[in-house]
């Protein structure tokens, strides 16, 4: 019942879209109360293809959902999709921290983020402490990750 409220009135908003050459983004919630999540955006994608839909992952949300069960399938499946993230950090209560400071594995996230076109940073407040953090997170996240040294001798 919810999903089909949903559906009607994306689609309604996706013919206004559509008239202005405007994209709409569905942002999945990552938990059972958030609408849609993203077998439900998944859905909506692909009822609506041709439409001036995408989708816009959010790493708070993405986070929670895979502690639901695995995710690869579900962003398989998004992957074509997807044109930004919002990205955020959370304390083990799933409370917003500064990023790099939380909860969310930046290194498995690497891979979901690396071929998304446009990142947003949404640390918790404005400020100086804030910008700093989410410049290290973003060169964090792009820096390629160090390989392992193998033993033996290495000749300069």
């Amino acid at each position: 019942m919810r999903l089909d409220s949903y559906r009607s009135v994306l689609s309604k908003l996706l013919d206004v879209a559509d008239r202005y050459s405007t994209k709409l983004a569905i942002v999945p919630g990552g938990s059972i109360d958030e609408a849609p999540d993203f077998l439900e955006t998944q859905a909506c994608l692909k009822e609506f293809t041709g439409g001036p839909l995408c989708a816009w992952v959010d790493t708070l949300s993405y986070s929670v959902a895979r502690e639901l069960g695995p995710m690869d399938h579900v962003v398989d499946a998004l992957k074509e999709h997807l044109v930004g993230a919002t990205l955020r950090d959370f304390s083990a209560r799933k409370k917003p921290v500064l990023l790099g400071e939380g909860e969310a594995d930046w290194q498995s996230l690497r891979e979901l983020l690396l071929p998304i076109p446009h990142w947003l940073a949404d640390p918790p407040e404005f400020s100086a402490a804030s910008v700093h953090a989410s410049l290290e997170l973003l060169e964090k996240v792009t820096r390629e990750p160090e390989q392992p040294r193998k033993p033996g001798f290495h000749l300069r």
